[in-house]
């Protein structure tokens, strides 16, 4: 048996499953009252403080005073601890506190960990589906189970998925959130071909990798992720976005994409339904969104079904 304390996550959770407890800190309150007086809120999300810079002065610096410039990261105190009762494993908590963050939409991290972003103080704002408490408990017994027939690069793979999509969701550069988003993509097909995905096997150019995962996990293809062709070579949108950044550096140069920028944004998002989709596909969850046509721009709840909900062994405590 082994604990780990977490946070920053603002509701009283109580539960238990096969494996694990979650349970709430006493002083959850009052970190919770700490950081919505802080003056740092903007509305759901915690936006880091300014502090003056430091090091030596450049040789065009005039100013007497250095100029105020915002706080690498940061870091918060815990609300809440998980425990896991067959197992003492620290790595194994911390996979859990990622997998915690994935369903709640949020950026819980083990305790003295910091945040190097900006972060949401509400759930469901990094998700592209809605996850209640009872679910959320359920879908972790079976990240757990998930972990412990896994091979070492697998969890690797796993665990850089969801903090890819993290951070593509705390960014607030287009780019940046697209580049992020496909590292989670190509993360989830590398544990596509591991969890022996037919159409996955083999070398598969990017064109071919968006419409094979959502083959494989079962979900429609969106238009962004169809192939074509541009004279004998196969490209999609998914494609010529991930190419453009990577290879050409066109960073927020989008201008010959039909909707521009806008494009660029609804990629990410329809690229996230498909990873958050793959991944709850890979840890065995039921639910009907995974296989939903709903499209990301759309929250649908993650309901566990009656049998997985009996056999995760949900309590609430």
């Amino acid at each position: 048996m082994r604990s780990l304390k977490f946070g920053f996550y603002p509701y009283l959770f109580e539960y238990r499953t096969r494996s694990l407890r979650i349970s709430t800190l006493s002083n959850q309150h009052e970190v919770v009252e700490s950081i919505f007086s802080s003056g740092q809120v903007w509305g759901d999300w915690f936006e880091f403080p300014l502090r003056s810079a430091e090091g030596r002065k450049g040789r065009y610096s005039f100013n007497e005073e250095p100029p105020l410039v915002p706080v690498k990261w940061v870091g918060l105190s815990s609300t809440h601890q998980i425990t896991h009762t067959h197992s003492k494993s620290i790595d194994r908590l911390r996979f859990l506190v990622f997998a915690f963050g994935f369903l709640t939409g949020m950026c819980p991290l083990p305790d003295g960990w910091g945040n190097m972003h900006r972060f949401p103080i509400a759930p469901h704002r990094l998700s592209s589906f809605i996850c209640m408490r009872g679910d959320l408990a359920g879908h972790l017994q079976l990240f757990d189970e998930w972990y412990s027939q896994a091979s070492r690069t697998e969890r690797r793979l796993m665990r850089a998925a969801m903090m890819q999509l993290r951070i593509a969701g705390t960014t607030q550069h287009i780019w940046r959130s697209f580049i992020s988003t496909y590292q989670a993509f190509e993360s989830v097909t590398n544990l596509g071909q591991s969890a022996g995905w037919r159409l996955l096997q083999g070398r598969v150019p990017h064109a071919y990798k968006p419409s094979y995962v959502c083959q494989s996990v079962g979900i429609p293809v969106p238009k962004r992720a169809r192939r074509r062709h541009y004279g004998s070579k196969p490209v999609s949108t998914f494609a010529e976005i991930r190419n453009g950044i990577s290879h050409e550096a066109s960073f927020g140069n989008f201008v010959e994409l039909e909707g521009g920028d806008g494009e660029v944004l609804d990629a990410s998002r329809d690229l996230k339904g498909i990873v958050s989709k793959s991944i709850l596909k890979l840890v065995g969850s039921k639910s009907k969104m995974v296989t939903s046509s709903v499209t990301s721009r759309q929250k649908q709840g993650l309901d566990m079904p009656e049998e997985q909900i009996k056999y995760t062994k949900v309590q609430r405590l």
